[in-house]
C-alpha cells in the first residue's frame, strides 16, 4: 500500500489499449520496488482479461487488499467493485492515432486474434474498420471508461459518452496522454514522491504509418467509427488543465 495525504491506498491503474501503458506498468513496478506477489495483472489471472477481471472481484477483501498494483487491460466493473482505498489512473491517446497503432499492431503481430483474417484478406483501414471484427475499433476507450465492451459494434450512443466523461472526472484520481507521457510520469512522481524519473517505451508497434501518410478515407473511416472517442478526448484536454495545472510547470 502506498501513502498520500496520510490514507493508505493500493493502485488501480486502467491500460486502455495502445496508450502507452505497458511502459508505464513497467515503470510502477520498478519505482514502487513491487515484487510478484504485489501485483494482480488481470491478463494473467484468467484465460481472457475480461475472466481476469472477474477472478479479481470475486476474491474476499483480504485478498485483494494483498496487492498494491491492479494492472493490465482492468475492467471498470473492477474499478467499481473495490471498496477499500485506491488511486485509480489511465492513459488516453488521439483517437485517430491510437486506432492506426491498433492497425498496424494488427498486422505486425501474428498471435493477435485478428492478424490472420487482416492478413489474409489484405484488408486497409478502411476495410477494418467497417467489418466490425472487434469494438477495441469502435469508441473503444468511451467504452472501457464505462465498462461497455458488451455494447455491439456500431452501437455506441452519447449516453455512453456522457458516463465517460463523469467516470473521467469523478473516479479517475489521474490521468494523462501518451504524446506527453514525460508529463504523467512527473506528475505521478510528484504525487508519490518519485525522485528517480527514468523509464523504457515497452510494446511499441513498428512499421506504422504516421497520421499525415494516410489517405483521407482511411482517416474519415477512423473518424466515422469513433465520434464519441473524439469527443472524449477533446473534453479530457480541456479538464486536464483544471484538474493537474498545479503539477505542471
Amino acid at each position: 500500500m502506498f501513502s498520500i495525504h496520510e490514507k493508505v491506498y493500493s493502485i488501480v491503474f486502467l491500460h486502455i489499449p495502445k496508450t502507452a501503458g505497458t511502459s508505464f506498468t513497467s515503470f510502477l513496478i520498478e519505482h514502487l520496488k513491487l515484487n510478484p506477489e504485489e501485483v494482480y495483472n488481470v491478463g494473467q489471472r484468467g484465460k481472457t482479461h475480461i475472466q481476469g477481471n472477474i477472478n479479481f472481484i470475486n476474491l474476499n477483501e483480504e485478498e485483494k487488499e494483498r496487492y498494491k498494483l491492479i494492472c493490465g487491460h482492468v475492467e471498470y466493473l473492477l474499478l467499481n467493485n473495490i471498496e477499500y482505498n485506491i488511486f485509480s489512473l489511465t492513459l488516453l491517446r488521439n483517437p485517430i492515432d491510437r486506432i492506426v497503432s491498433i492497425y498496424y499492431y494488427i498486422l505486425n503481430n501474428n498471435k493477435h486474434h485478428l492478424h490472420r483474417i487482416v492478413k489474409k484478406n489484405n484488408m486497409s483501414i478502411p476495410m477494418v474498420m467497417k467489418s466490425g471484427l472487434w469494438v477495441e475499433l469502435n469508441n473503444g476507450m468511451v467504452r472501457r471508461l464505462i465498462g461497455a465492451l458488451n455494447v455491439p459494434y456500431g452501437r455506441c450512443n452519447y449516453k455512453m459518452l456522457d458516463m465517460a466523461k463523469h467516470n473521467l472526472k469523478n473516479k479517475i484520481d489521474l490521468f494523462g496522454f501518451q504524446n506527453r507521457f514525460d508529463e504523467f510520469i512527473n506528475i505521478f512522481s510528484q504525487i508519490f514522491k518519485i525522485n528517480k524519473l527514468t523509464y523504457k517505451f515497452l510494446n511499441k508497434t513498428p512499421n506504422r504509418k504516421a497520421i499525415k501518410e494516410l489517405d483521407e478515407e482511411s482517416i474519415e473511416s477512423i473518424k466515422r467509427y469513433n465520434p464519441l472517442d473524439i469527443e472524449l478526448y477533446n473534453y479530457a484536454l480541456e479538464l486536464y488543465k483544471k484538474k493537474f495545472s498545479i503539477y505542471i510547470k
